[in-house]
């Protein structure tokens, strides 16, 4: 009587392990791929505080370019990958155009003494690995805006 319980319990217990594996793998998969996600949103925004400090001291666009490649290429990668927004209370305002889809929004007005340094960011395939595609879920191509603020020096 026990021998034939242990079998059928044995053939319960595989069937549990059909059902749940594909579910534990999709979440690992879907944890993975918004921790690399965080890691880049947070690279992006380190690389915008960056450049409101470059442009707090009075550098010019193409300084606040560099030190902003220089934040990026920690994490592989480069402005390419984002168009930038550089504004000062008393200056006009300096993009640089890179990718067509994805154009820096300034929202809020600056108050004297302040500069702000939007980077619109679209998604790389770099350090993205798209581990959802397969199930109908993608980031690539997603853009992200987001400003680093500085005042003046």
């Amino acid at each position: 009587m026990m021998k034939r319980a242990s079998q059928r319990r044995r053939g319960v217990i595989t069937l549990e392990a059909i059902l749940s594996i594909p579910l534990l793998v999709i979440s690992f998969f879907a944890v993975a791929e918004f921790g690399i996600l965080l890691v880049v949103q947070q690279a992006v925004t380190t690389a915008a505080i960056e450049g409101a400090r470059e442009s707090a001291k009075g550098a010019t666009f193409a300084e606040v370019k560099t030190r902003v490649n220089e934040v990026l290429s920690v994490h592989g990668m480069t402005v390419t990958d984002a168009n930038i927004l550089m504004e000062r209370f008393d200056v006009a305002l300096t993009v640089l155009p890179l990718i067509p889809s994805c154009t820096p929004v300034s929202t809020l007005a600056l108050a004297a003494g302040q500069t702000r340094v939007t980077l619109c960011f679209a998604l790389p395939t770099g350090p993205i690995q798209n581990f959802l595609s397969t199930f109908g879920f993608t980031l690539l191509g997603k853009n992200f805006n987001i400003s680093g603020y500085a005042d003046l020096e």
